[in-house]
């Protein structure tokens, strides 16, 4: 599925789903927080920034128990949901990475 906006997606997710969001639109921490909390029983993935830095927002949002942990582009998630790669936090450790920090 694709959302047009928050509330969108929101109202959108059912068990099952396989969500993804990107980094990139999560400015609003406690929005974030408080949709990721409304579902704990579903697993919630991060889209790759990309070039982009990550913020203190953005590593807290990893901290909830059901966000995946580090951020990931779409061949990735593709290999996950195929069961290719069976936790992407494992694979990412044992992948090369490059991280940018904001200033």
């Amino acid at each position: 599925m694709f959302a047009k906006n928050f509330d969108d997606f929101k109202n959108q997710i059912k068990e099952g789903d396989y969500l993804v969001f990107s980094l990139s639109r999560a400015k609003n921490l406690n929005k974030i927080k408080s949709l990721v909390r409304s579902f704990p029983d579903i697993q919630f993935n991060l889209y790759d920034l990309g070039e982009k830095a990550m913020s203190s927002c953005h590593f807290e949002i990893m901290d909830e128990p059901n966000v995946t942990k580090g951020q990931y582009d779409a061949s990735c998630f593709v290999e996950n949901y195929l069961g290719k790669i069976e936790d992407l936090w494992i694979w990412n450790q044992q992948t090369p990475t490059k991280i940018i920090f904001a200033d």
